[in-house]
């Protein structure tokens, strides 16, 4: 029915076209904002972290598609993982590409799971010539 009110929007914060999947359930939802960096060529790899991210998370909405971050306006988001980049560079486990020079992509998802599980379900490449690290923000919805 067109004419009922949804319980919660179906934009958010300019986010458009989520995508639903899991059942609410009685935990208060977070705007969970994810963070990947990596070299320009890892961007396949990006989606496919942040794709089983989403699997092995209590998922209530997600944006399906990440967003390409550019310029310094995200550097409170995107800024510790360039530290963390430099430090695996510096300890020799990096890939050896300049951590500023990296692209930094981004993704959302509404969730009940607490910010430290949604760390835990987190994941990213280190290995040679393939660094991508990731990190995750949430705020009480």
């Amino acid at each position: 029915n067109p004419f009922v009110i949804a319980r919660y929007p179906s934009t958010l914060g300019g986010l458009t076209g989520l995508e639903l999947r899991d059942p609410i359930g009685a935990s208060p939802l977070r705007l969970v904002t994810v963070a990947y960096l990596g070299a320009e060529a890892a961007a396949p790899h990006v989606h496919v972290l942040f794709d089983a991210l989403i699997t092995r998370s209590h998922v209530v909405a997600y944006q399906p598609e990440l967003a390409l971050l550019e310029g310094t306006e995200h550097a409170s988001l995107v800024g510790p993982l360039w530290v963390r980049d430099a430090t695996l560079n510096l300890i020799g486990t990096g890939d050896r590409v300049f951590s500023p020079g990296k692209e930094a992509w981004v993704g959302w998802f509404l969730t009940a799971d607490t910010i430290e599980t949604v760390e835990a379900n987190l994941t990213g490449i280190i290995e040679p010539g393939m660094v991508v690290i990731g990190r995750a923000v949430a705020e009480e919805f």
